[in-house]
């Protein structure tokens, strides 16, 4: 039961900080302010070598990271390909 009782409890931490990271409403410390219109949004463009036969799309994602501590921009290149 105890097992049971400590798996939940440790699934709902790891959802609710997963739910905390895609809030762009939610808090964020006070030097991080000004890049909270960024939190939560995502941004796409082609690299310098990228030709029409063979493009090279990178795509930004800025998350709420650690709290509100940081934001944690992450980059995909043609979407993982």
């Amino acid at each position: 039961m105890q097992r049971l009782t400590s798996s939940l409890l440790l699934a709902l931490l790891f959802t609710n900080g997963l739910l905390a990271a895609d809030n762009p409403s939610a808090t964020l410390a006070k030097e991080l302010e000004p890049l909270k219109a960024f939190v939560g949004k995502s941004w796409k463009g082609p690299l310098r070598n990228s030709t029409p036969e063979k493009p090279v799309i990178d795509v930004m994602r800025w998350e709420r990271a650690l709290n509100g501590q940081a934001i944690r921009i992450l980059h995909s290149i043609n979407e993982g390909d």
